[in-house]
């Protein structure tokens, strides 16, 4: 039995299997971390900068008093090497 406070998203494991082995920055910040709106912007940018694959789990709650909003800029800027979601399956 599992438990979750947030719905997984599977569509993220077909994402990452369709990428090649070693091939993709995976980021969490687990359940607890907290940041600013500047810095998730700031770390954004620095995954948009790395021009890498990423798999980002961006929680709702990530940003302490705001809802976690990425720049729409940021979007276009990595809509083809990107998968985003608020939690994914840990097996």
């Amino acid at each position: 039995m599992t438990s979750n406070l947030w719905k997984e998203q599977p569509k993220c494991i077909d994402w990452l299997n369709s990428k090649q082995p070693n091939s993709v920055v995976y980021v969490n910040f687990g359940s607890i971390t907290v940041m600013s709106p500047q810095q998730l912007s700031e770390f954004a940018w620095g995954l948009a900068n790395s021009e890498k694959s990423f798999f980002w789990i961006v929680r709702p709650d990530l940003v302490k008093g705001d809802p976690a909003i990425l720049p729409p800029e940021f979007g276009n800027e990595t809509k083809e090497r990107r998968m985003l979601a608020s939690w994914c399956p840990q097996e």
